[in-house]
């Protein structure tokens, strides 16, 4: 997740075309053989948003999300995936964000404040992720009760390099 501080803080959504229908999401991808996962959050972001790694600075891992694609037939589990979050400062806001990448479903790549994209998120998680990130950037400590169920950033906690 990339943020900016301007006249407010503000935030990078994704507006993607998926199986679902249009979403509005996070930067996110997959990790690649031999990458950290730090690296590929790095890797993904910057692909994603066009923002280049030394616009970037790491602040905190903010958690994850665990989630399940179940067969509707079947009733079982065909695939689970973990999402890690990783909270980047960009150094200047830059008014163009990446282009648009059609052929991997991205529509549209946007700035705007975190309580909008909070209110836009396509997924509750997500909104917990903003509201983690908003936590970090006015530099309120993450707590338990700040994190739902899905989220792993108080009883699983991450260890950079782990």
């Amino acid at each position: 997740m990339v943020a900016a501080r301007d006249e407010d803080i503000q935030v990078v959504l994704i507006k993607a075309r998926r199986q679902a229908g249009v979403l509005w999401g996070l930067p996110k991808g997959h990790v690649e053989p031999g990458e950290s996962l730090s690296d590929a959050a790095l890797r993904e972001t910057c692909e994603e948003t066009g923002l280049a790694h030394s616009q970037l600075r790491l602040l905190s891992y903010l958690g994850r999300i665990r989630y399940e694609f179940i067969s509707r037939e079947a009733g079982k589990i065909l695939n689970e995936k973990h999402v890690h979050f990783f909270l980047y400062l960009a150094r200047k806001k830059l008014q163009t964000l990446a282009p648009v990448m059609e052929d991997e479903g991205i529509l549209d790549v946007v700035w705007m404040p975190v309580a909008e994209a909070a209110k836009r998120a396509s997924y509750d998680s997500y909104r917990q992720m903003l509201l983690l990130a908003n936590n970090a950037l006015y530099g309120r400590e993450l707590r338990g009760e700040d994190a739902v169920n899905s989220l792993d950033t108080v009883e699983h906690p991450y260890t950079m390099g782990a």
